[in-house]
């Protein structure tokens, strides 16, 4: 209880306020009301599935996603607005970042880190990429990996190399 802070000012002054039910799923919440701002929320405000009306949905969406399927696509199939399929997609990249975080928090720092670097293109071979690599030497974990864009290897004239990055 000591991790659960106000989301209105982040005080640990609080009190239980009793408890609510969800209509869609009957599940029981329990209340609390802040002893320094006097406003009152719920358990729930920590869940990444808080305010969201039709949370069963966020599995079908992210196996869609995770399938190649397009949001549009997506939205059409489940039959729900695009901007709600594109508001979960923002909503699961957040929620990633967070596992991200605890997850390298709770990882050792690595002792050694191996470099390595691969050139491929992107749609023609006017556009090369570089994607360096950093790799844990210990347990092969990828540490970091970037994408940046290179010039051509061919000399190119330079309305030409304006026209294919822009």
């Amino acid at each position: 209880m000591s991790e659960i802070r106000c989301i209105y000012c982040q005080s640990q002054n609080f009190v239980k306020n009793g408890i609510y039910r969800r209509v869609s799923d009957n599940r029981k919440f329990q209340r609390y009301r802040c002893g320094h701002c006097r406003k009152s929320f719920s358990e729930q405000a920590f869940k990444p599935d808080y305010r969201l009306r039709r949370r069963n949905l966020d599995l079908l969406i992210f196996r869609l996603l995770a399938g190649g399927m397009a949001q549009r696509e997506i939205a059409r199939t489940v039959g729900i607005c695009r901007k709600s399929v594109a508001c979960r997609v923002v909503r699961f990249g957040e929620y990633a970042k967070v596992k991200l975080k605890s997850y390298r928090d709770q990882m050792p720092k690595a002792d050694l880190v191996l470099f390595d670097e691969m050139e491929t293109f992107e749609h023609t071979k006017c556009k090369p990429l570089t994607m360096p690599i950093a790799v844990e030497e210990k347990n092969k974990k990828d540490s970091q990996l970037f994408c940046r864009k290179n010039r051509s290897k061919r000399p190119l004239g330079e309305n030409l190399q304006e026209k294919i990055w822009s």
